[in-house]
């Protein structure tokens, strides 16, 4: 378990382990998105953002210099639309990749 997971994470965790049922326990790993630092190195970054997230909880979650000079993220993902721009309101998906432009 990541040492900075949030509190929602925690939850959803031991709802997951108390589950039952095959289908209680997708929805309890569906309540988490998992944030991946890219380049290696930097794994101490890594951190549990709720399923709701956006670009803005996620910059705020790294450094608060990310949001303050935040100019657009590009998201990477397997759609036709991979490394489009998008602003702090794109609410995330489990596998994209988000790069922070300041």
């Amino acid at each position: 378990m990541p040492i900075n997971a949030t509190q929602d994470y925690y939850l959803a965790e031991e709802r997951y382990l108390q589950a039952d049922t095959r289908e209680e326990k997708i929805a309890a790993l569906q309540d988490m998105i998992r944030e991946l630092p890219k380049h290696k190195g930097t794994e101490n970054l890594l951190g549990q953002l709720k399923k709701s997230s956006t670009v803005k909880d996620l910059a705020l979650g790294i450094h608060k210099d990310f949001y303050n000079d935040f100019r657009f993220a590009r998201i990477f993902d397997n759609t036709n639309f991979s490394g489009r721009k998008v602003g702090l309101k794109y609410k995330l998906k489990e596998k994209d990749v988000v790069e922070i432009n300041t």
